[in-house]
């Protein structure tokens, strides 16, 4: 393994060469740099250490610096890096995740379909919903309802379950079949309330 060392200057100038999501390339001025990490903290290339409120992408569950993650991934990809799952291919790794997640869910749910983010999570959900009304003949059951306001993810689909109008701008058509309705939050409903209505009931007769 080599350790690509560069210095603060450096690494902000060869980082023009990417694009960054949700940022305007404009603004791109003086990124934040992360060079190591460790339980919540980040450590930047100009000294800042900077509190991870996010938790990356609400992924980093254990924190960073756990050393187990690494010695496990690197054991592993030592022996199999990758392998599709496609057509029944499998993996005992794989395939002990999925029985120990079944063990743990309620006893209908005991089938995991495995994906890379929440972004393909999402759209494989939407396919999967679809998919079980048209076996069952009722082929018009295909809305996607979501939330004013809410986030669902980055791809096409996802898109536009996603409930925020800045994100539909500039990808539009959006994909057919997906609506939205208002989040049920008491102290800033969206919705039109009747008189004597509480925010449930509102919420609910929208949907």
């Amino acid at each position: 393994m080599v350790d690509i060392v560069l210095d603060h200057a450096t690494v902000v100038e060869h980082d023009k060469s990417q694009l960054h999501p949700l940022h305007h390339p404009k603004q791109h001025i003086n990124p934040l740099v992360v060079d190591r990490a460790e339980g919540v903290w980040l450590h930047t290339t100009d000294n800042r250490t900077v509190l991870d409120g996010m938790a990356g992408l609400w992924n980093v569950n254990i924190g960073y610096g756990n050393q187990e993650l690494p010695d496990v991934a690197a054991a592993q990809m030592r022996k199999v890096a990758f392998t599709s799952n496609f057509v029944g291919m499998t993996t005992p790794p794989a395939a002990e995740l999925a029985h120990r997640m079944a063990g743990m869910a309620h006893p209908t749910l005991n089938t995991t379909f495995f994906a890379s983010g929440g972004s393909e999570s999402n759209d494989s959900a939407f396919k999967t919903a679809r998919y079980y009304w048209y076996r069952l003949g009722k082929k018009d059951k295909f809305k996607i309802i979501s939330r004013q306001a809410a986030y669902h993810g980055i791809t096409v689909a996802a898109t536009a379950a996603t409930g925020i109008p800045r994100y539909h701008t500039m990808f539009g058509p959006l994909a057919p079949g997906f609506s939205h309705i208002p989040a049920p939050n008491p102290y800033r409903y969206a919705g039109d309330m009747h008189p004597g209505e509480t925010v449930g009931q509102a919420a609910a007769r929208a949907l």
